[in-house]
């Protein structure tokens, strides 16, 4: 409390008395109501957009939001305490140089929270549930099945253990429900492959029993089954036991003219040849 002393002369007489007068500058968030102190601008939260405002009826401060502009306050009531308007409060230290009445929503914690925290918005989710009917899919697996002749062959080499190889293999070309035949080798990796599913089973049926087959032009290749020295080849050229470029197995023939892959098959140059019918 801090003490005014007024003078008043009575009948020549000086009298001195003291008035109790309250020290405003002691609001809540540090306000300092005009006349008794320059309007100025506090900080008092985590927004740089909130000032505090110092409420006449009260003498507490109030921590706003400031930014909204002069013509939408209206004055406050001749005593400078109260608003006509609801949901506001009289203040006098704002950028508009007089008393007007401050809506009390810009002064909610949410807007202008204090010092420290940060401004956090809330949003609303709406998370819509859908059912969507169950689909399942049953996939049966096709089991696949190879007969694989595949052996190593050396120029100028007369192919020995590459025939008995060849033989057994023969030997298990039964009856199957044949999908696809591939000549393939060193020469190229990929190779060439028959899916005539007829075709190939006519060509595996010839090999087996030791009977001629062909030529069946097909897939830009002539197949054919036949015998050459001492056994029987198959062939993608159309010709058998001839000297040609294509693909030509005969492991049996005797000598070094056992055929190719991708090549001549005479005098062909040291590869692998391989020969597999899948089912």
């Amino acid at each position: 409390m801090n003490e005014v002393h007024v003078a008043v002369m009575l009948e020549g007489t000086l009298l001195e008395e003291s008035y109790g007068v309250e020290d405003t500058t002691s609001s809540s968030c540090g306000c300092c109501p005009a006349p008794w102190c320059p309007t100025r601008a506090e900080s008092c939260s985590s927004n740089v957009d909130c000032e505090c405002l110092w409420m006449t009826v009260t003498g507490d401060g109030m921590c706003a939001d400031t930014v909204i502009s002069c013509s939408n306050l209206a004055p406050c009531q001749s005593d400078n305490l109260t608003c006509s308007e609801i949901n506001t409060v009289c203040v006098n230290n704002t950028r508009c140089n007089r008393p007007v009445c401050f809506p009390l929503a810009r002064a909610q914690t949410q807007r202008c929270p204090p010092k420290g925290t940060s401004t956090t918005t809330s949003r609303t989710t709406t998370t819509t549930t859908t059912t969507i009917p169950r689909i399942t899919t049953t996939v049966s697996a096709q089991r696949i099945n190879t007969i694989t002749y595949s052996q190593n062959f050396t120029v100028s080499g007369t192919p020995s253990d590459q025939c008995t190889a060849w033989e057994v293999f023969r030997a298990q070309l039964i009856a199957q429900p044949y999908t696809s035949m591939t000549m393939k080798g060193t020469n190229n990796a990929v190779g060439i492959t028959l899916t005539n599913a007829t075709v190939v089973a006519a060509i595996a049926q010839a090999l087996r029993t030791n009977t001629t087959y062909g030529p069946v032009s097909l897939d830009l290749y002539s197949w054919a089954v036949g015998v050459c020295g001492s056994g029987y080849e198959v062939t993608s050229t159309g010709s058998i036991c001839a000297c040609n470029t294509g693909y030509t197995i005969r492991p049996c023939i005797g000598n070094w003219n056992w055929g190719a892959i991708d090549g001549y098959t005479c005098s062909a140059s040291s590869q692998t040849m391989t020969l597999i019918f899948q089912y």
